[in-house]
């Protein structure tokens, strides 16, 4: 055995096929683009056999009999292949970003926890690409490294070709012969929204990658949502898109009642699927709300009436969510106690489904004292639910306080006093903890940004008609 400095580098799968590997770490060119994993190139000193290449007798009867091992039907298995050097720095990669999820011992386990074991499985190559750029990208943020950070663009960008090219294929095949039932793909815009969330190359890429999600959703049909995996990404895609109705001003895609009811046929709703359901409708509400405000003549009275009794049936709907799961009646008598970021959470979305609510019933009618004394209750509860995230660690890019951008927002347009408009503003420019410059384009960036998106101001989380309560007000 003799050193031979000069011999290739080139990772195992590229020196099998006999092509050039251009030697990248964790994974080259050639294993990325056919989906496979990357042995990574090699290290260290190699070393080459320089004995004669004669063979044996007893030589050729071992390969005989390897050869016999390998296509032998029975069913002896042979020992899986060791890990590859790639995989150590995905799961590091990874270890830490699903970390930074708060997964409080009383809640179910959050399915990014098996985004590790997604990368074993046989899926689509724009889903390993897709997960591996958003644990890049959280590492290389965390760590500061630029290398890393542009390795998860790389990545991001292998994904997100991988995919159109996955979906253009779908679009002119028969869905049941199509990827899109096979290998989680919608995993892969999930992650990619998620990615999208820390580096933002768009405004809106990450409204995009959810709408994308859905679409692929919409496609499979609710019956394929009901167990495993599917149903979890079902339920992230599902809360995601009542942000981006609130974002686009478009009715949310789910809320018809086979989509409320075939995914959860296989276990009961919880408290947070049941304050999903009822929040859904939302968008609904405040498109009423906003035909409302530029009507006029006749069809005034009826647009009254149609909206007072959606926001009515709203507001008893978040009340009985409140006193069935809460185990009492909501109101400014009320003391909150959060023992968990994720329950702080989303108590602070029901608070901003309750704030619209009552906001919009004073288009309808004349607010009492009650009923101003709980708008004023459902926008302090927020800033402590806020305060509780904050002080609990559950900081930006991920944790509690990625949900906890929604209620925010909300309270960025709806909260009755204008301190209490600049404080959730404030908030939200600092969410990613970086200068104002940077934040102002990522997922938690203020609604009122004038020229800075692709988005009309007028129609992010409907603030011309929040505009419009608050000038009458006056």
């Amino acid at each position: 055995m003799v050193r031979h400095s000069s011999r290739s580098r080139g990772c195992k799968t590229c020196r099998r096929r006999k092509v050039k590997c251009d030697e990248n770490f964790p994974e080259c060119t050639q294993c990325s683009i056919r989906g496979q994993k990357c042995p990574g190139p090699v290290v260290g000193t190699i070393f080459v056999d320089m004995r004669p290449k004669t063979e044996t007798q007893a030589g050729v009867q071992q390969n005989q009999a390897a050869t016999n091992l390998l296509t032998d039907p029975s069913p002896l298995q042979l020992p899986p292949s060791p890990p590859s050097p790639a995989e150590p720095f995905d799961q590091l990669f990874l270890a830490h970003y699903i970390e930074s999820f708060n997964n409080p011992g009383n809640q179910p386990a959050f399915w990014f926890n098996r985004l590790p074991e997604l990368l074993t499985w046989n899926v689509s190559p724009s889903v390993k690409h897709a997960i591996r750029s958003v644990g890049m990208v959280f590492y290389g943020i965390l760590t500061g490294s630029v290398p890393i950070q542009t390795a998860a663009c790389r990545s991001y960008a292998k994904a997100v070709r991988s995919l159109r090219s996955q979906l253009q294929r779908s679009a002119v095949i028969s869905l049941e012969d199509g990827e899109l039932l096979t290998n989680h793909v919608v995993c892969a815009p999930i992650m990619m929204c998620m990615f999208e969330i820390m580096a933002s190359t768009s405004p809106v890429a990450w409204i995009q990658h959810i709408e994308a999600a859905a679409t692929i959703l919409l496609k499979r049909g609710p019956e394929n949502c009901v167990v495993g995996l599917d149903h979890q990404m079902f339920l992230t895609v599902r809360l995601f898109m009542l942000f981006v109705s609130m974002t686009t001003n478009k009715p949310h895609p789910f809320t018809s009642q086979s989509w409320l009811t075939t995914p959860f046929e296989t276990r009961l709703k919880n408290a947070n699927d049941e304050l999903v359901d009822i929040l859904i409708s939302l968008p609904s509400c405040l498109s009423l709300a906003n035909e409302l405000s530029n009507q006029n003549g006749s069809k005034l009275n009826d647009m009254k009436t149609k909206l007072q009794s959606c926001v009515l049936d709203l507001i008893f709907r978040l009340d009985d969510w409140h006193q069935r799961f809460c185990g009492k009646a909501t109101g400014p008598d009320v003391q909150r106690h959060y023992r968990t970021a994720h329950m702080a959470v989303f108590m602070a979305i029901y608070d901003a489904g309750n704030l619209i609510a009552f906001q919009l019933l004073s288009l309808v009618l004349l607010l009492t004292h009650e009923h101003n004394e709980r708008i004023h209750f459902h926008s302090k509860s927020i800033l402590c639910a806020n305060a509780f995230v904050e002080s609990n660690g559950a900081i930006a890019p991920a944790g509690g306080s990625l949900l906890m951008v929604f209620p925010l927002k909300v309270l960025s347009v709806w909260a009755p006093l204008e301190e209490q408009r600049n404080y959730a503003i404030k908030k939200l420019l600092n969410w990613d903890r970086e200068g104002e410059s940077q934040s102002i384009c990522r997922f938690a960036a203020p609604v009122l940004l004038g020229n800075r998106t692709t988005i009309s101001p007028s129609n992010v989380y409907f603030a011309d008609v929040a505009a419009k309560m608050q000038s009458l007000a006056l």
